[in-house]
């Protein structure tokens, strides 16, 4: 099974977490390898 893992990026405010300005990206945004890539908080960095 192949597995393109996303991570998410949410904005917030003063009120908290909003969908509003969030987005995702993986690995084949970024032109990576992402076939079971394990992409964290570090590539965020």
């Amino acid at each position: 099974m192949v597995r393109a893992h996303h991570v998410w990026v949410l904005s917030a405010g003063a009120g908290g977490i909003t969908a509003s300005g969030s987005w995702t990206y993986n690995g084949a945004s970024l032109g990576a390898p992402y076939v079971d890539a394990r992409f964290g908080s570090a590539i965020d960095e």
